[in-house]
């Protein structure tokens, strides 16, 4: 097992999803376990307006937050609904080419 985990939790807006993860850094500590959310990188791009060309640079930069976290040997929670088996495999793939162990937090 890897010392550093993609965890990207699974659930409906609303479901308690971004409170387990801050629960869980907290717990972990922020010097181990980084939260990459798509919601907050959308206020901060876009005053929290989505539109689908907004969304193509918000989920490059959630990627880019993930991938470079796990470089620097982080743990990182994703903690977007990630409901769709094809965003599933791609925060796995994610995971895999910074040799981080992948979970999925239902």
């Amino acid at each position: 097992m890897n010392t550093k985990t993609l965890t990207a939790t699974l659930g409906l807006p609303a479901s308690g999803k971004s409170t387990w993860a801050r629960a869980e850094q907290e717990r972990l500590g922020t010097n181990r376990v980084k939260v990459a959310n798509r919601d907050l990188i959308r206020l901060l791009l876009d005053n929290a307006k989505w539109s689908p060309k907004n969304e193509k640079l918000v989920s490059k930069v959630r990627d880019y937050v993930i991938t470079e976290a796990l470089k620097d040997g982080y743990s990182v929670i994703c903690d977007d609904t990630n409901l769709s088996p094809k965003v599933q495999e791609h925060l796995k793939q994610l995971a895999e080419r910074s040799r981080a162990d992948f979970v999925i937090k239902d």
